[in-house]
């Protein structure tokens, strides 16, 4: 499956969509989910092609290094604003 988020660093006219591989199997199309696990490198980055960009979002781009190894995951209610503005590398990671 394909977990992504719309990134938005200016306005919603620049708006991407970054997604992550990740073992989820069959995730229902536009369940938001909290997924807890692990990053692991991509033995193939092929197989994170980036899907067509969707209604919020002008372009796509898919992690090509890294999946997520998927430890738990859980439905959740979409959040009041679903779009990400910061990136963090470092604890509480924003994504």
């Amino acid at each position: 499956a394909l977990l992504s988020r719309v990134a938005v660093v200016c306005c919603l006219a620049d708006a991407v969509s970054c997604c992550f591989l990740a073992d989820l199997g069959q995730a229902p199309e536009g369940q938001w989910l909290e997924v807890y696990g692990r990053l692991e490198p991509l033995t193939d980055p092929k197989l994170a092609k980036s899907p067509p960009p969707g209604p919020e979002a002008s372009v796509s781009a898919c992690n090509e290094r890294y999946r997520i190894v998927v430890e738990a995951a859980e439905p959740v209610a979409p959040p009041e604003m679903p779009y990400i503005f910061e990136f963090r590398d470092r604890e509480p990671f924003a994504w």
